[in-house]
């Protein structure tokens, strides 16, 4: 059974890396806290893939609560919004 030393690129391997793929924080997992660690945590949403979702359809099919049960992220911002219960400025 292999060791998790050599499964691991080194650190000069590492660097090699980052020099491709600037973009990506270091993974170093000698050094990360395996109890601090979370999905948004920045060595870990460096690596995640992004996926961007549209939504069409006509006023009151639903489309903002479909966005709030896959997202949860609330998309009526502003107190005209929250008065009728519709989303006027996107993004």
């Amino acid at each position: 059974m292999k060791k998790m030393e050599d499964i691991l690129p080194n650190e000069s391997e590492c660097k090699e890396i980052l020099e491709k793929q600037p973009n990506l924080s270091l993974q170093n997992f000698k050094t990360i806290d395996s109890g601090e660690i979370t999905p948004l945590t920045m060595e870990i949403m460096s690596r995640q893939a992004t996926m961007n979702i549209g939504t069409i359809g006509h006023v009151a099919h639903g489309k903002t609560t479909l966005v709030k049960a896959i997202s949860g992220i609330q998309t009526i911002r502003y107190k005209i919004e929250k008065e009728r219960n519709i989303t006027y400025n996107l993004g």
